[in-house]
């Protein structure tokens, strides 16, 4: 059996570009795509709160440039409305320099109950009626015992929570 001499130095030199390119195409294409945004690097961002439910506000913001995203997903009038696939839809978008994903943090108001969210179900709202008063609080209580107040700034149809409440938690967990 005839051995065979390869040239040791080139080999070696050869097989260490190929070891860094092989870990340069896997740190790009592989393991950085599912990667966020470091919040420290994020340059672009976006505020989005309102409107969530409308059509092609997602893709919108999917295929937006912005780094980080902060969204409310539960502000929606549709209890059908899929806030998982909204997330993950603009997660699964790049970030502006094409490497990295999005960054999304979401907003969720954990201290303030709004007449107009689907918590509130089918319950009476007093919103029209203008200032707040004890006794709406007395009715809306009857029903949802973690409405402490009427809001302190005047926000009509919004109340502030026990928000330490099991039953509250459990609302804003649907």
């Amino acid at each position: 059996m005839q051995k065979i001499k390869l040239p040791t130095k080139k080999f070696s030199v050869s097989f260490r570009v190929f070891c860094g390119l092989l870990i340069l195409f896997l740190n790009l294409f592989l393991i950085a795509e599912s990667d966020p945004m470091p919040l420290s690097n994020v340059r672009y961002w976006a505020y989005q709160i309102q409107d969530l439910d409308v059509s092609g506000n997602i893709n919108k913001i999917a295929d937006s440039q912005y780094d980080m995203v902060v969204i409310e997903p539960t502000v929606t009038y549709d209890p059908d409305f899929n806030a998982k696939n909204m997330v993950s839809q603009i997660k699964n978008s790049k970030a502006s320099d094409g490497t990295h994903r999005k960054l999304v943090i979401a907003y969720i108001d954990i201290g303030q109950a709004e007449e107009w969210r689907w918590y509130w179900g089918n319950h009476q709202t007093f919103e029209e009626y203008g200032q707040c008063k004890t006794s709406y609080i007395n009715q809306i209580r009857q029903w949802a015992p973690w409405v402490v107040a009427c809001d302190p700034d005047g926000w009509g149809g919004n109340y502030p929570v026990a928000f330490w409440d099991n039953d509250w938690k459990v609302r804003l967990a649907r």
